[in-house]
């Protein structure tokens, strides 16, 4: 199992050993099998769908559904069971979806309402912002240009980039003529941060609910 192997895809030094592990992959096939598991969709989509990629094609895409209230319920029992309380469900099913379905949120949540004995809804506001604290996006959102914040604002909000009336509208936010090649510039700098993607030729989209 190779977890987060889409960084191999983001630096050509990586070329070589990826190279080796799919020649390795390819001379023991129906001996070893491989399981590649990431959380960048474009990514990953570089990864197997780039014509150049040393795992073009090599593999077959699966795309899993959102935990959603069994894995809510299944905390809730492990709250019970610590407690002797009845956790809050509803509450923190809603919270679970608000943030993304991220397991990751769910465990520190309920860890929160466990060890400070608060609910879902308080326990949200601390949990919520340690993660966002740890990536650092207010940092990197700092770091961007006035163009590249106002494409960032359209991908969020799914608005078109490119049609005439949305370079009108981007370059009145941004105060001066936008064109075509600067829109796909500033794109190009946010998926270079990794906030942005792409699946395929489709239309970008952001990599990480915490955003």
């Amino acid at each position: 199992v190779l977890d987060e192997v889409q960084h191999l895809g983001t630096r050509p030094g990586f070329e070589t050993f990826t190279a080796a592990l799919r020649s390795m992959m390819d001379r023991n096939r129906g001996n070893v099998f491989g399981v590649f598991t990431g959380s960048s969709q474009g990514g990953l989509t570089a990864m197997f769908q780039r014509t150049k990629a040393p795992f073009y094609l090599f593999s077959q895409s699966l795309e899993f559904k959102d935990l959603g209230a069994e894995f809510v319920h299944h905390f809730a029992q492990h709250y019970h069971r610590i407690t002797q309380k009845h956790w809050q469900e509803a509450e923190a099913l809603k919270l679970f979806r608000a943030r993304g379905n991220t397991p990751a949120y769910l465990r520190a949540l309920i860890r929160r309402c466990v060890e400070a004995g608060e609910s879902p809804a308080k326990a949200d506001k601390v949990v919520w912002q340690d993660m966002v604290d740890q990536v650092g996006y207010e940092e990197i959102v700092r770091s961007l240009d006035t163009l590249q914040r106002e494409v960032l604002l359209r991908v969020l909000h799914g608005q078109p980039l490119y049609a005439e009336d949305a370079l009108k509208a981007i370059s009145k936010a941004v105060g001066t003529e936008v064109k075509t090649h600067q829109v796909q510039g500033a794109l190009r700098r946010l998926e270079s941060l990794n906030i942005t993607g792409r699946v395929g030729r489709g239309e970008p989209i952001i990599e990480d609910d915490l955003l």
